[in-house]
């Protein structure tokens, strides 16, 4: 994939970037959210607060106990400013936002680590979904083994504890003792 990234500059340019965010997952993003979301696309960290000040100064983003929440003011500068950001970064953004939301960073209450004991490596797996969802601790082999698997389940944890479930409630499949002579 193409690695397009135009140059922001000025804090108008990251305003309509930040909107655009809000408007396409319409849900309350946090400041560190979204400094992650934007510093994965090239975005300027001292841009971005400052941009996210300005929109908190208009009323375009209120500021919750849940992270920034926006406004109508989003939506429709969104919409209006959207064709000056080029499709192709567009959707590197909305891209970057989804993998970053799935991820195990943007989950409270979501571990992936890996442990090593004088018999192996494991890793851990928990997601606190009110009542602890999953708390799973797996035999890896090798330091290598478990760091691979800690970082595909904290790239998307909620896809993995479906994964596990639907394992969990598939029925066993059936001995063929023919295969067995």
């Amino acid at each position: 994939m193409n690695d397009i990234r135009p140059t922001m500059t000025s804090q108008s340019d990251v305003k309509v970037l930040i909107c655009y965010i809000f408007d396409r997952f319409d849900r309350p993003i946090t400041a560190e959210q979204l400094s992650m979301i934007c510093e994965s696309v090239g975005v300027d960290w001292f841009l971005m607060t400052g941009a996210l000040d300005d929109l908190v100064a208009t009323g375009a983003l209120t500021p919750s106990d849940k992270g920034y929440v926006p406004s109508d003011k989003v939506h429709i500068s969104a919409e209006e400013f959207a064709k000056y950001l080029p499709l192709v970064f567009r959707r590197q953004v909305l891209r970057s936002a989804a993998d970053y939301f799935r991820s195990a960073a943007a989950m409270p209450g979501c571990v992936c680590e890996t442990l090593e004991r004088e018999d192996g490596a494991y890793v851990r797996f928990s997601l606190d979904g009110g009542a602890s969802a999953i708390d799973l601790t797996v035999f890896a082999g090798t330091m290598e083994q478990a760091e691979t698997v800690r970082d595909n389940i904290a790239r998307d944890p909620i896809a993995y504890y479906g994964r596990i479930t639907a394992a969990l409630l598939e029925d066993p499949p059936d001995t063929d003792v023919e295969d067995m002579l």
